[in-house]
């Protein structure tokens, strides 16, 4: 799923208008009834009294008068709470407005926040008072409104976007003055300010409304951003006839005294995900722990296998004598497409010396990427700028962990992953991952489609697991044995999307 920018969403909206053709009073009442649908549902599950609608005088504030109007239909006690911050507003606005007075809606100016009414804890707030548009930090009686809103800690439904958040980058924003919402519904596709860590807190669960936006526009818009589902993967059938040379052979290195279970991790997420060979070269300690453990992988001490498919190193590596060693012998011998995870970054971002061959996988979390960057990063919109910069210059594919993890290409595009769970933020999270990044390449897979593959389904994997098991609670373990159904339910779904 392309990534829109808040200009992209506009002309989108202005496109379906012009070609569909719809008047934009018309497009807005399409969007509100599907957020009515949406709340009225949430407002059943949670037996709320009332819903109180916040709204501002542009095309945000429009929709939510059309919400509250639905609303009403519906049956469901609605307050509207128009907030005074202009003189005038949206001709759709005053659309909405005029139509709302006809139902005898309970309406509030606001001026100051004393005019807001007392709320109740079994209220429903909805969040219709700044849209996509702003570019500037709240101030003046919307920041006192939104202040307000916060203190309350009351479930709040943000349409479109949570009021004082930017689309995209948030760099000069006040982001403590953001409207905090627990569900955000938002058109066509999620904004990319979402995604970060830093601004996502704000956004709550997200669920995405198509609104029939048009389709030859959406399809012909150039965008370097990616929103990851499973219709966006690319999938080898596995034949009838072959046999397990032609699923490659992966090298894994790793598990130094102490950090086996890393490796195991590794290897045993790669054979999940079909790799024909799996050999493993770890320390001399962890030898014989991991070939009890996981009889199916091949463990060498020195010499590599010939005719490898692809090689990973990092997962409990280590920063010592051997680590350096290991790491030195990939990189002056690549003969494979390779991974690099954990202290081979870590090694690699203190040596500028070292540079990984090109077309290579790099999977730092956060503190990892701002030590081979060798500096901090205080928005996830600079730090997915450096990331791409990154795989540019070096001509590799970073892989950059996070609750949506990114993808960043050689090419300049960026892959936000839509699946994952906090079950996931434990460790040997990420060793699992590149043992399933090495199994896509070692089968022959473009290092961009591996990573794109293995981070889909490693985060659907964690979500199954976390379906059957509490998600304090997970082993890792668990989570690789999710991978089979979460392979299933990729190719299902990508099956299913591209009929």
């Amino acid at each position: 799923m392309k990534l829109l920018s808040a200009a992209q969403q506009r002309e989108a909206d202005a496109q379906t208008i012009a070609n569909e053709p719809i008047s934009s009073i018309d497009l807005m009442e399409r969007a509100a009834k599907k957020c009515a649908d949406a709340i009225h549902i949430t407002f059943a599950i949670e037996q709320r009294d009332r819903v109180v609608v916040f709204c501002g005088k542009g095309n945000n504030g429009g929709d939510g008068l059309a919400i509250a109007r639905l609303l009403m239909e519906m049956q469901i006690p609605v307050t509207v709470c128009i907030v005074e911050h202009r003189e005038k507003g949206s001709a759709d606005f005053t659309v909405n407005k005029n139509r709302l007075a006809e139902k005898n809606c309970e309406i509030h100016s606001i001026r100051e926040v004393n005019d807001i009414p007392a709320l109740e804890k079994t209220d429903l707030i909805i969040d219709a008072i700044l849209g996509t548009g702003l570019t500037q930090p709240l101030t003046g009686l919307l920041l006192d409104v939104v202040k307000h809103i916060n203190s309350l800690e009351l479930h709040v439904v943000a349409i479109d976007i949570p009021t004082g958040l930017f689309s995209e980058d948030n760099t000069g924003n006040s982001i403590e003055h953001v409207c905090r919402a627990t569900t955000t519904l938002t058109f066509e596709t999620p904004k990319l300010s979402f995604l970060f860590p830093d601004t996502g807190r704000w956004v709550g669960t997200v669920e995405i409304l198509f609104i029939a936006l048009d389709p030859t526009y959406l399809r012909n818009v150039q965008t370097p951003y990616y929103y990851l589902e499973a219709s966006g993967l690319s999938f080898f059938p596995r034949e009838k006839f072959s046999h397990k040379g032609d699923y490659g052979h992966t090298l894994l290195i790793g598990g130094n005294k102490g950090k086996f279970g890393a490796l195991y991790f590794s290897a045993k997420a790669a054979l999940r995900c079909g790799v024909g060979l799996c050999t493993t070269l770890p320390h001399k300690q962890s030898k014989t722990a991991l070939q009890i453990r996981l009889p199916d992988a091949m463990i060498t001490s020195r010499r590599w296998p010939d005719k490898l498919t692809s090689i990973a190193i990092g997962p409990g590596l280590g920063k010592g004598k051997w680590g350096k060693k290991q790491l030195q012998k990939v990189l002056d011998h690549p003969i494979a497409p390779t991974v690099f995870d954990a202290d081979a970054i870590n090694l690699l971002a203190e040596n500028s010396q070292l540079t990984p061959p090109e077309g290579s996988i790099l999977t730092p979390h956060v503190k990892e990427f701002e030590r081979l960057m060798g500096r901090p990063f205080h928005s996830g919109f600079s730090r997915m700028q450096a990331a791409l910069a990154f795989a540019k210059e070096k001509k590799v594919v970073l892989v950059l962990k996070g609750a949506h993890t990114l993808i960043a290409t050689p090419t300049g595009e960026a892959y936000f992953n839509s699946t994952g769970t906090p079950a996931l933020a434990k460790g040997g999270s990420g060793d699992m991952l590149t043992g399933m990044i090495a199994a896509f390449l070692a089968k022959g897979y473009h290092p961009v489609e591996a990573a794109k593959v293995a981070v889909w389904v490693h985060g659907k994997a964690g979500e199954i697991a976390a379906e059957k098991f509490d998600s304090e609670s997970l082993l890792m373990d668990e989570i690789i044995d999710a991978i089979g159904p979460a392979m299933q339910r990729a190719w299902f779904s990508n099956y299913t999307d591209n009929q």
